[in-house]
């Protein structure tokens, strides 16, 4: 593998490493309760994940058309890695929630006192700041883990839903490229559909899968559910994004075929 895939796999672990500590963004507003500061300052971290997003499909696309001009044979092993990167990602940024949380919940309160974004930077890099963090450094709290053995409340369907998502999210940019080397003459569309496939995943989270979440936020935020609850669903939730990367592999041979079906018969 050259270089080039190197990055793509660095920046897929930075994208789903920081999606998957977003689920720790509304435990903190749930500890904080200044919810509008607590997203305002994770999409600023998230911006990292956005450029990451961003590079990663040209980088992936050059390396498609130099194998294609080449005449090299489909490269299944480095898309396989890649996607490996995102599980990898996943497990990571799970085992780093209850750290983020403590950092994030800091940075929130920090943010009322010197009333500046760029203030904040600045003392990101103070040394008081990286003692805190060290301070925040832990494991997620073993009984956690013991959520899994109570079903009770969990809705399968959020998170088969959930667990779509991911692996359609995990495999977007992947299956479009990838539709191009089973035909090249069609790779420019087939990469266009990048947009469509990535939407479907858009609108299993977005309509579907966050409402819910949200409206158990609320009834955790309100008294009327104990905040375990809500710890109990991000556990879930958790396992179901991983097992969506997880289930990216075997989705990403038949989704290329399905973009390039796609593809082949788009008419205006």
């Amino acid at each position: 593998m050259d270089a080039s895939i190197w990055i793509v796999i660095v920046l897929t672990f930075i994208i789903h490493y920081i999606g998957t500590l977003a689920m720790a963004v509304r435990i903190v507003g749930i500890q904080t309760k200044l919810w509008s500061m607590s997203y305002a300052i994770f999409n600023i971290i998230s911006i990292f994940s956005r450029m990451s997003n961003t590079l990663q499909a040209p980088l992936l696309a050059k390396i498609v058309e130099t194998d294609i001009q080449q005449g090299r044979e489909i490269d299944t092993l480095s898309f396989r890695i890649i996607i490996m990167a995102a599980s990898v990602g996943t497990i990571v940024g799970g085992f780093s929630i209850p750290t983020f949380q403590r950092v994030l919940a800091r940075m929130v309160r920090k943010y009322y006192e010197v009333h500046s974004f760029t203030r904040l930077f600045l003392y990101g890099f103070s040394p008081r700041a990286w003692v805190y963090v060290y301070q925040c450094l832990t494991w997620p709290v073993k009984g956690n883990w013991h959520f899994l053995k109570n079903f009770s409340g969990i809705s399968p369907k959020i998170l088969i839903l959930n667990m779509l998502s991911s692996a359609i999210l995990t495999i977007g940019v992947l299956s479009c490229l990838y539709a191009g080397y089973l035909n090249p003459d069609l790779r420019a569309t087939s990469s266009s559909m990048n947009g469509v496939i990535n939407g479907v995943s858009t609108l299993l989270a977005l309509v579907l899968v966050d409402p819910y979440i949200a409206l158990l936020t609320d009834e955790v935020n309100v008294g009327k559910r104990p905040e375990s609850d809500y710890r109990r669903y991000i556990v879930f939730l958790l396992v179901a994004r991983l097992a969506g990367t997880l289930i990216a592999q075997l989705m990403l041979i038949p989704l290329s075929y399905f973009v390039l079906f796609l593809a082949e018969h788009i008419r205006f």
